[in-house]
């Protein structure tokens, strides 16, 4: 049984089933995409599963703008972390939690507590982009305060007692200068 698609962008898409309830229920899937705006020719459909991260982090980065720094930090990240990794050669698609969670966890055994948050941070930017882009339907980088690296040291704060003393010693000039930046949180 022939069963004509319904077409959004006013393309012609045929496909050949056997039954009528496979054809009707081919046609409520079209009709739901369309209706969530998910809706793709079935050519693009094919090359959204088999994009892998690494052709799609290789994409995304083209269209990035992006500081030359970062570029090159993120680079970096790419070529140490992911091209040879199992992770890289996944379909975008095929990427789950646990897949991330194991990349974390070989990042943690292969390199700092900073290293491990940037890289992390880096692949959670990605599924970002690929969210947007519809490639993928959820993002898999869920470790809570993974991308987020410890500080290397303690930020030491003046109490207001350290502040008024230090207020005697200065010329009146700095003054207020020092009390907004104490009291803003500068």
């Amino acid at each position: 049984m022939a069963c004509a698609l319904p077409r959004p962008d006013l393309g012609r898409y045929h496909r050949t089933l056997t039954t009528k309830i496979d054809a009707e229920a081919g046609l409520y899937s079209e009709e739901a995409l369309i209706a969530r705006g998910e809706w793709l020719p079935p050519e693009q459909r094919v090359a959204r599963i088999t994009v892998t991260l690494n052709e799609y982090v290789a994409a995304n980065m083209g269209v990035r703008k992006l500081a030359p720094r970062t570029r090159e930090e993120y680079e970096t990240y790419v070529k140490r972390f992911l091209t040879h990794d199992e992770l890289g050669r996944k379909s975008l698609r095929a990427i789950s939690s646990r897949d991330v969670t194991s990349l974390y966890a070989r990042l943690q055994q292969q390199t700092g507590k900073t290293m491990t948050a940037r890289v992390y941070g880096f692949v959670s930017s990605v599924f970002n982009a690929a969210v947007r882009d519809r490639l993928v339907h959820h993002h898999p980088c869920t470790i809570r305060g993974a991308s987020e690296a410890p500080r290397r040291s303690k930020k030491t704060i003046a109490t207001p007692e350290q502040i008024a003393e230090a207020l005697l010693h200065l010329d009146e000039r700095y003054r207020a200068m020092i009390l907004l930046a104490a009291w803003s949180g500068l």
